[in-house]
């Protein structure tokens, strides 16, 4: 009986440790990205911002070591770009990813899970859909996945809630048969659910 309740306490004990050093919740925010032309003797096509796109998904944070962390991420993303095609044609296209981030957190203050934080990483973009408003620019069929390389700037408020602005630049051409590279930023809230829930 009593080694039974050993057993039983002794697994109890490990879930609780290891219940503390795992987060999870929702991570909820917007999206910029512009398209970079990197042929110059290509008459491609040229981006600049141009409106915000929503970013949505979910985290799990695991503490391994005193101010060290493996982070991972699964997103929705909407990004939004202009491209100019020519003098007189200028569109907005919504593309769309679902996207999936390991990265490594390290805590800069003296607690992890509080305060300011860099999270490098890697960002791999599956591609969903894309679309213009009326429908007519072949551009729309050319997207590629993104497989790009980020860094993340961010602060814990508190137990609950943390603020981060990201930072991605593709390894890879992300339109077809064009030399493109995206660079983005999002800024979002993450949102600790596994303290919310306790």
């Amino acid at each position: 009986m009593k080694k039974h309740l050993l057993i039983v306490l002794s697994i109890l004990s490990f879930q609780s440790i290891f219940s503390q050093d795992i987060t999870y919740g929702i991570e909820l925010g917007t999206s910029v990205s512009t398209i970079l032309e990197l042929n110059p003797n290509s008459k491609g096509y040229a981006t600049t911002p141009k409106g915000n796109g929503i970013y949505f998904g979910g985290f799990i944070n695991y503490k391994i070591a005193e101010k060290i962390g493996i982070y991972g991420s699964l997103a929705y993303d909407n990004r939004k770009s202009n491209f100019s095609i020519d003098e007189n044609n200028d569109l907005i296209i919504n593309h769309n990813y679902l996207t999936v981030n390991p990265s490594v957190k390290f805590s800069l203050a003296k607690t992890y899970n509080k305060g300011f934080y860099l999270r490098p990483g890697i960002r791999y973009s599956f591609f969903l859909s894309a679309s213009d408003k009326e429908d007519q620019f072949e551009i729309v069929n050319n997207f590629n996945g993104v497989f790009a390389g980020n860094i993340a700037f961010g602060f814990d408020i508190n137990d609950y809630i943390g603020l981060e602005l990201c930072f991605d630049y593709s390894l890879n051409d992300i339109l077809n048969d064009t030399s493109s590279k995206q660079l983005s930023g999002i800024f979002k809230a993450n949102i600790n659910l596994q303290k919310i829930l306790e």
